[in-house]
């Protein structure tokens, strides 16, 4: 039987026979289902930018370094709040248990490879 891919895109190749992610190799023939999980970004440091401006301003100050010092904070927290992204895995499961097979930040990335596994799954009949 002739080797058909379903996705071939950032690193990732599917085929009916195997899953490749970089140099690690999957058979598809011990796949015996996929998952999506998600590991949300951890938005402490952002709050606590957020915070340390908040109390910076609290007080009544005569100079404005304090003001200029919250300010910056403030900006700081907001870029790290938008930058820091939620990690996608996808989760092959076989008989010998699971493993994170593809771990990225773009969702849409994920839920196509997803996508691609089921469907070399149905493939194989």
């Amino acid at each position: 039987m002739e080797e058909r891919t379903f996705l071939d895109e950032g690193g990732v190749k599917v085929t009916n026979a195997r899953v490749l992610v970089g140099s690690q190799t999957y058979a598809m023939s011990g796949v015996t289902s996929v998952k999506h999980a998600v590991e949300p970004a951890s938005r402490t440091v952002p709050v606590v930018c957020f915070l340390v401006a908040v109390a910076t301003l609290y007080f009544d100050h005569q100079d404005t370094n304090p003001i200029l010092f919250a300010i910056a904070v403030a900006v700081v927290g907001i870029l790290l709040w938008v930058l820091v992204k939620d990690k996608h895995f996808v989760i092959l499961h076989s008989s010998s248990g699971e493993s994170r097979a593809v771990t990225h930040t773009d969702r849409g990335f994920i839920h196509r490879v997803i996508q691609a596994i089921n469907n070399s799954i149905i493939s194989r009949g």
